[in-house]
């Protein structure tokens, strides 16, 4: 065993500097190095560099330096990472430039998704890196869990995309619960053609109501999965969250008004104007010209007629001189 020989102690205290970092620009070593962990993995990277230049080759497994660091084992954890798609491209190129020992042979896409696919199939249900799993199901639930960053940055293939989708490889257990809870209100609003109220006195149908509104809130914030936008739309339920949405702007109307008019405070159209805001005026302004060019969706015209909010002056006309 041989014990790293640093040039100088003071080389691993002092200021990184740009010249011992080839592949990355002045300003980004500069923002790496205020973070702890990418610090410590350049530091540790330049200790590869003096070792590499003292021995002319790469440690072995245990090989430590003065300080007891095992740089043997922080190199096989580079290719660990790597061999996981866990490496950032940024210190993949800072290995490449020193002309890094890569594993020889890394196991294709095909390959890792064939076992991922068997280990799924002998557990009988979806994988997981918590609790008490074993090495290699903690390990390709990493890389599941990188496909699904793939996925959303829209960065792997839509043949892989399905395969994934077919496999039940991206089912974990949110979204198995999602499932379950989706197929409820689905067969709710078959059965009973309207859709589960939040205040019923049914506790099952309570319960359905409750997560339909905590799922509307999401999806008008766009905080779903695609694939859960598709099954909202095979629905039909966007469509009915849309009404309700559009329905409690028009009941927020209503009741600015009818408690300005109380009040007193509109007394003309800048006031009414004011007093329901920019966003709402605006908004009630483009519904306004939807219905004169005959294109606002279903029985939206009527509602508007009924609450008197097709002109200013049917609202304005109730103020007493």
């Amino acid at each position: 065993m041989h014990n790293i020989k640093m040039h100088s102690e003071n080389k691993e205290s002092s200021a990184l500097t740009p010249e011992d970092f080839p592949t990355l620009s002045e300003s980004k070593l500069r923002r790496l190095s205020r973070r702890h962990l990418h610090r410590k993995w350049l530091e540790n990277y330049l200790r590869l560099r003096l070792f590499l230049k003292q021995f002319g080759r790469y440690p072995h497994l245990r090989e430590e330096n003065p300080k007891g660091f095992t740089i043997g084992s922080w190199v096989n954890t580079q290719k660990s990472a790597f061999r996981n798609s866990r490496l950032p491209l940024w210190r993949y190129e800072l290995l490449a430039a020193i002309k890094f020992s890569w594993p020889r042979r890394i196991a294709s896409w095909q390959e890792v998704f064939n076992r991922a696919v068997k280990l799924q199939q002998r557990k009988g249900g979806p994988l997981s890196k918590y609790g008490n799993v074993t090495r290699e199901e903690r390990s390709l639930k990493n890389w599941v869990y990188n496909q699904r960053v793939l996925i959303g940055k829209g960065g792997l293939e839509k043949k892989k995309v399905k395969l994934l989708e077919k496999s039940g490889l991206l089912n974990d257990k949110r979204e198995l619960d999602w499932n379950n809870e989706y197929s409820k209100v689905a067969a709710f609003i078959r059965k009973n053609r309207r859709l589960p109220s939040a205040h019923s006195a049914n506790r099952e149908e309570k319960h359905l109501g409750k997560w339909r509104l905590l799922f509307a809130g999401k999806y008008q914030k766009g905080k779903i999965s695609e694939r859960q936008s598709e099954k909202i739309a095979a629905l039909g339920l966007d469509n009915k969250i849309r009404d309700l949405k559009w329905n409690s702007k028009i009941s927020t109307i209503r009741k600015i008004l009818e408690s300005g008019i109380k009040a007193g405070k509109i007394s003309g159209k800048k006031n009414f104007r004011r007093s329901l805001g920019k966003n709402l005026y605006y908004w009630l302004l483009k519904q306004r010209r939807d219905y004169q060019k005959g294109i606002l969706e279903g029985n939206r015209a009527g509602i508007l007629r009924e609450n008197k909010l097709l002109y200013n002056d049917d609202w304005l006309n109730q103020i007493k001189p």
